[in-house]
């Protein structure tokens, strides 16, 4: 018997089972390593100028992938804060990222909004390049063309349950 795609396989035959079962055990294993699996980095995070207050949440994960054709590889990261009871910022925040950047002008995109409690409003961010360890978030106040880092006051006054989230691609270092 031969498990040859178009040939007739006699499903009764233990033998046929053993081989095709190898054979997809083979094939689903080869598709797992090709699709990257998402990460979890969420232990150890500190956020720079952040003191996190009573049981915030920290949820920091990423998948790393090569690009195909060239010398390089591509996190997607994913990132999501809320301040705990207490939490309060005392400069601009700095995000550490999950897999050193390649270099601050290769952080392809990174986005994403905050959520004040209070409200809830939400604001639209942008990550910018801080260093290749670090994104330091910035919110647009009145203009694109302008950005303020998220900060003690900006856009707002950070409290319980406000929450950051951050998300995009950018290049990993070597």
């Amino acid at each position: 018997m031969s498990t040859t795609p178009g040939r007739h396989v006699d499903l009764n035959d233990s033998e046929a089972q053993a081989r095709i079962i190898a054979d997809l055990t083979t094939r689903v294993a080869a598709l797992e390593r090709a699709v990257p699996r998402w990460i979890d980095a969420s232990d150890g995070v500190t956020l720079e100028n952040v003191t996190p207050g009573t049981s915030p949440t920290i949820i920091s994960q990423y998948r790393r992938r090569p690009v195909r054709g060239a010398s390089l590889d591509l996190v997607d990261w994913w990132f999501a804060f809320t301040f705990g009871t207490g939490g309060s910022v005392s400069g601009p925040i700095g995000i550490p990222l999950p897999v050193d950047a390649a270099s601050t002008i290769e952080m392809l995109h990174l986005g994403g909004g905050i959520r004040d409690n209070g409200g809830p409003v939400y604001y639209p961010i942008t990550g910018l390049p801080y260093t290749t360890t670090h994104a330091r978030a910035a919110v647009h106040p009145n203009s694109p063309a302008t950005l303020n880092s998220l900060n003690s006051g900006t856009p707002i006054t950070w409290t319980t349950g406000d929450r950051i989230y951050l998300s995009g691609t950018y290049r990993a270092a070597a």
